[in-house]
């Protein structure tokens, strides 16, 4: 797929201007951020470009925490490849792990970021319009408790793991 066919596809899927205006940023934050992570590991610019762009095409449905997995089905209905489906399953918050998906209404699934293209995509995604502060504190908010805790360590081990890539 490449970057005018997902265009398309968040049209067809009826996915709002203003998420799909969201999704081209997302798309450049993590191409550039993928650039330099690229400098030292083999990254997948394609799949890095169109993940980000198609991200958030559950939202054509829900606005909810399960957003990235409707996107995920919406995706493998639509015959998209599996690499892309599960950017869009494993980008919500710095992923979900099976713990506190249960607990807050998702299948009880692993929904971690795994390669590098989902937690560039993922973390692009995070940090476009908001600071790691801004979401270290909604979420600990949003999430109460250990759910709350839980889903912030995957964000600063995230945030961690690929600081040195993003621009200054």
């Amino acid at each position: 797929m490449n970057r005018e066919k997902a265009l398309i596809l968040l049209r067809e899927v009826d996915c709002p201007e203003n998420v799909i205006e969201h999704c081209v940023c997302v798309s450049e934050k993590a191409t550039s951020m993928a650039s330099r992570v690229q400098e030292r590991v083999t990254v997948d610019m394609s799949l890095v470009e169109i993940g980000a762009l198609l991200h958030d095409i559950g939202r054509s449905v829900t606005h909810s925490i399960d957003h990235g997995v409707v996107g995920a089905r919406i995706l493998r209905e639509h015959g998209v490849c599996t690499p892309l489906q599960l950017i869009c399953e494993r980008h919500v918050c710095a992923g979900i792990p099976r713990k506190v998906a249960g607990k807050i209404g998702l299948a009880p699934c692993d929904y971690v970021p795994v390669t590098m293209e989902e937690k560039i995509v993922c973390h692009a995604d995070n940090l476009t319009n908001h600071t790691i502060e801004e979401l270290r504190i909604g979420w600990k908010t949003f999430f109460n408790g250990e759910n709350g805790i839980i889903l912030v360590d995957l964000l600063d081990r995230l945030h961690a793991e690929l600081e040195e890539y993003m621009e200054i």
